[in-house]
């Protein structure tokens, strides 16, 4: 019977990257991404049969060797993928338009793309929040190359 269940489950990949300096010993190590990762698999039904691990941020987001060889993974159909697992949206990318880019590219592979720490955006209020989040990492992204994101983006570092 739990045999029969396993087979039910649905394929996953889940995919980890960080882009170096702080990332690496925080919340957004690999480890950490892995493990919440792993538990929101385990949660939601879904059977992990890839995990694809990224260092480095130099290239845009369509450019890495991980996307690439995750977007490749997810379209041969004998694999039978039906979902991406990241630990959060800015794990994939922090692009707002190269997040929509590989969503769209998934999508029509049939796979879906599953934030292990998203809180579900019921409501117009939690959608529009996320929406100003994405847009302040994407002008942190072309205000401050340093930076990790609008949460270590500062107006003064641009003075």
């Amino acid at each position: 019977m739990q045999k029969e269940n396993e087979n039910k489950k649905k394929r996953a990949v889940i995919y980890l990257w960080v882009a170096g300096g702080r990332e690496t010993d925080t919340f957004n190590s690999l480890a950490a991404q892995e493990h919440f990762c792993r538990r929101y698999a385990e949660a939601n039904g879904y059977d992990v049969v890839k995990v694809i691990n990224e260092t480095g941020g130099g290239q845009r987001t369509l450019e890495r060797s991980g996307i690439m060889q995750l977007l490749n993974y997810c379209a041969h159909v004998e694999n039978g993928i039906r979902a991406v697992i990241v630990a959060g949206f800015d794990r994939l990318t922090r692009n707002h338009t190269d997040y929509k880019w590989v969503q769209v590219l998934l999508k029509q592979c049939g796979v879906e793309i599953d934030v292990a720490t998203a809180v579900e955006s019921s409501t117009p209020t939690d959608r529009f929040v996320e929406r100003i989040k994405t847009l302040l990492d994407d002008y942190a992204a072309e205000n401050c190359p340093s930076c990790n994101g609008a949460q270590d983006y500062s107006p003064q570092d641009d003075l």
